[in-house]
């Protein structure tokens, strides 16, 4: 009778071992992918998350029509692994339809209207901020039918981007440029980010598959 009872015991804790193990192996593996993959996901923009420990950093590319490289670049970082890298939001474009016509494509009269959405808004431009009304008096307003918004923060992508934010509790924004003229066409979405307390950082289309090795 000892011994049977001896045996049973002997292989309860036996087939106890063998699942404890096979769960960790299992969790070990499913971890191990989720952390170093990125998963697509779909507003008016896609956008790209890959979770991790830490509190969420933006890799943001274009914003106005006119920053192809910094789109790609950020494309061709999706495919790649970074296991050692921080949670990563990772946003190619909030205007994807517009790079399809690349700027040295463009006609003189067409360059307005590839910063803008398909309502005619210029979307770095319609971020709430404590000066927003002041930006109507900007002479690309005055010289076309583009606007900033009827109001700040009417436009899906504005608000698609300011969910984003808040929603993965950003922390830092890495805003990839091509050009250094970029960085004045987006200073009121840097303002907005000022006014948020979300620190931000530029960094040339080049430098983003390093700055993420």
């Amino acid at each position: 009778m000892q011994k049977k009872l001896r045996f049973i015991i002997i292989v309860f804790l036996g087939l106890t071992i063998i699942t404890a193990l096979a769960y960790y192996a299992y969790s070990y593996k499913w971890q191990n992918t989720w952390q170093t993959k990125f998963s697509e996901q779909e507003l008016s923009f896609s956008y790209y998350f890959k979770p991790g420990k830490d509190s969420y950093t933006l890799l943001l590319g274009d914003l106005n029509g006119l920053n192809p490289m910094a789109s790609q670049e950020l494309l061709a970082l999706i495919d790649k692994k970074h296991s050692k890298a921080p949670a990563y939001l990772l946003i190619p474009s909030i205007l994807p339809k517009n790079l399809e016509k690349l700027p040295d494509q463009l006609q003189e009269e067409d360059f307005f209207y590839q910063v803008a959405n398909e309502q005619g808004i210029v979307l770095v431009d319609n971020f709430c901020t404590n000066e927003w009304e002041k930006l109507k008096e900007k002479e690309i307003y005055e010289i076309s039918a583009l606007s900033p918004g009827p109001f700040c923060g009417s436009e899906a992508e504005t608000n698609d981007l300011n969910f984003l934010l808040k929603s993965f509790a950003v922390k830092k924004v890495y805003i990839v440029y091509d050009t250094e003229s970029y960085k004045e066409f987006v200073e009121n979405f840097t303002i907005y980010l000022e006014e948020n307390s979300i620190d931000y950082e530029f960094v040339q289309s080049k430098d983003v598959i390093p700055l993420c090795s």
